[in-house]
């Protein structure tokens, strides 16, 4: 068996989106490519700025577990009143997809319920990190903060978290951020936030509340330690990718390049095991295998995990031979019916069925 390591670029929470629009103007909603920072850092103040004067704020090495993964951005906008900033349209929507291979894993740590999200009884144990976010309320640029708890995964989403934004009696709203697995593409993660409000109650009377600049901060080290893992393949820098929707269906696409990238590579390791067991010891006899293979990883803050796999070759065992032209019965599944590359429900027929893999 030879198994290879796939490319996995350092970054924070911005989802990879096929292509970067056009770049926008100040002055109309969207995200200029200055306002958009994500990295791997070791302090919560680390920006772009910093880390060119001080490199060592950046967490850089590969396939380790960063302190903190931290995304900001600020919407573009323009001065009212007394130098306050008003945002150009209302937010709606903001996809961040991340580079191939910065991954957050949400087995981590415990996750807390819906139902308790909803009535903010989420346990410290859950928390994974907080939230800075300034919104224009009509008359002033207000700034708010929240915690970020892990929460219980639901179908077909694999990573969930839930926003707690409370600043009495204006804000007390809760948010979802939502991970997804890039599947048609590179596997990377992405994550969205939807229907982000617009607006807040004073005292029972609604009030606009248009989002300004928002910063995120994951704690890359909650729970067992390893609730961040970096990309395993060294870089110079790494480009993450941002997507914006305003209420007013403007759409918006920014980019980011970081400063430093991933270094390190010699210390991580690689140490797989492939195992095949026959269901069967009779020779010549139709027979099943379970073929396993096992890539372990190291928990912890302080230790660097193991290489990620790109491909895997298992060799049979000299002898045994896949015939499925000798099964009787059995049906062809086509490559529309199964799908690859999609979230489709796989429409293969049960005759084609030949194992099962977890």
């Amino acid at each position: 068996m030879s198994i290879t390591s796939r490319i996995w670029l350092v970054g924070t929470f911005a989802a990879a989106v096929t292509a970067a629009g056009a770049p926008v103007a100040q002055g109309a909603f969207g995200v200029q490519e200055h306002n958009f920072e994500a990295g791997a850092c070791v302090n919560t103040t680390c920006t772009y700025e910093s880390v060119e004067k001080e490199p060592s704020e950046a967490f850089t090495q590969a396939a380790g577990h960063p302190p903190w993964g931290i995304t900001g951005f600020e919407l573009n906008s323009k001065e009212v009143l007394l130098k306050q900033r008003e945002p150009e349209g209302s937010l709606k929507r903001v996809r961040v997809d991340v580079p191939p291979g910065l991954a957050a894993d949400p087995q981590a740590l415990p996750a807390c319920t819906d139902e308790a999200f909803n009535k903010n009884g989420c346990g410290k144990e859950t928390e994974v990190g907080t939230t800075e976010m300034v919104a224009f309320d009509g008359v002033n640029d207000l700034t708010v903060t929240g915690k970020v708890f892990n929460l219980e995964p639901r179908l077909n989403l694999p990573l969930l978290f839930g926003i707690d934004v409370a600043v009495e009696p204006l804000v007390n709203v809760h948010i979802f951020l939502e991970g997804h697995v890039s599947w048609n593409t590179d596997y990377h993660e992405y994550f969205e936030i939807n229907n982000i409000p617009k607006e807040g109650v004073v005292l029972g009377t609604k009030v606009p509340l248009a989002v300004l600049k928002s910063k995120l901060f994951f704690n890359g080290n909650a729970g067992a330690g390893n609730f961040l893992t970096n990309p395993s393949v060294c870089s110079t820098s790494t480009t993450s990718h941002l997507e914006v929707e305003s209420y007013e269906k403007e759409v918006s696409q920014t980019e980011t390049h970081t400063p430093v990238g991933v270094e390190g590579c010699d210390k991580v390791p690689f140490e797989p095991i492939a195992e095949v067991a026959a269901e069967t010891t009779t020779s010549d006899k139709p027979d099943g295998a379970t073929t396993t293979v096992k890539v372990p990883q190291k928990a912890g803050e302080h230790e660097i995990n193991t290489s990620d796999i790109q491909d895997a070759h298992v060799k049979l065992p000299e002898g045994m031979t896949l015939n499925p032209s000798a099964a009787h019965g059995l049906q062809a599944c086509t490559a529309t019916q199964i799908g690859i590359g999609t979230t489709e429900p796989v429409a293969c027929p049960q005759a084609s069925k030949v194992g099962s893999v977890t």
